[in-house]
């Protein structure tokens, strides 16, 4: 697609828009339902290739993906709700027994990085 604002500008790559809409277009790239995926990719697939993206309420990525898309408050589903959501930003979840067991949780989904990122935060 062609673009005066990327002509105008001199972008190298295509502009990225986001725009809500009722269905996906049809061959846009998009996350499995409950698949975790980061947004970014997305957006940084789009800009490099001209391809066309598509979010949805199951397709959203990961928790902060759903809540800057505008899909709901998705921090209450993070393992331990908003609190483990705090935790895990400001100084882990390790030092409590329920942050403890949701990050065992977590390792037992098969990803032990992403538990070991739950419970100590490198802040």
């Amino acid at each position: 697609m062609n673009s005066k604002l990327v002509d105008a500008i001199g972008l190298k790559t295509h502009a990225v828009a986001l725009t809500w809409a009722d269905a996906a277009p049809q061959g846009a790239i998009q996350f499995k339902p409950g698949r975790w995926g980061c947004v970014v990719s997305v957006f940084a697939t789009v800009a490099a290739k001209g391809r066309v993206g598509a979010f949805d309420r199951k397709t959203y990525g990961c928790w902060g993906g759903g809540v800057g898309l505008g899909f709901c408050n998705c921090y209450e589903s993070f393992p331990g709700g908003i609190e483990g959501f705090c935790h895990f930003l400001a100084d882990g979840n390790d030092h409590s027994e329920e942050g403890q067991r949701v990050g065992e949780e977590i390792a037992g989904w098969g990803d032990r990085h992403l538990a070991d990122d739950f419970l100590v935060s490198d802040t």
